[in-house]
């Protein structure tokens, strides 16, 4: 997982922005306060340090194209059921003591 739970939630409403960026390599602008936003989680969770201007098209594209990837790979792992057999399972032998006598 990329984003916690509450980024998720955040990044939720602009479903639709990272839908066509990602699908349809076009982006709407989504407005000012939204870019920065997804701007602020985006370089928290990744590290990146690019560089950012909100009236540019081709930034916003791929801001929102970067981060819509990672979105959605993200919610792909919440939606998929976990099953015990996916769980890693850790064998560690037991120490035990024993009497002797």
């Amino acid at each position: 997982m990329t984003f916690t739970k509450e980024q998720m939630e955040v990044l939720s409403q602009y479903e639709s922005y990272f839908n066509t960026a990602v699908n349809a390599n076009y982006s709407r602008h989504p407005g000012r306060l939204a870019l920065q936003t997804v701007y602020d989680i985006y370089t928290g969770v990744t590290g990146d340090t690019r560089r950012f201007d909100d009236n540019c098209q081709h930034c916003i594209l791929a801001l929102l194209k970067d981060c819509g990837r990672l979105y959605y790979q993200d919610k792909e792992l919440l939606e998929k059921p976990v099953k015990s057999e996916d769980i890693p399972v850790k064998k560690v032998r037991a120490k035990v003591k024993t009497k002797k006598g």
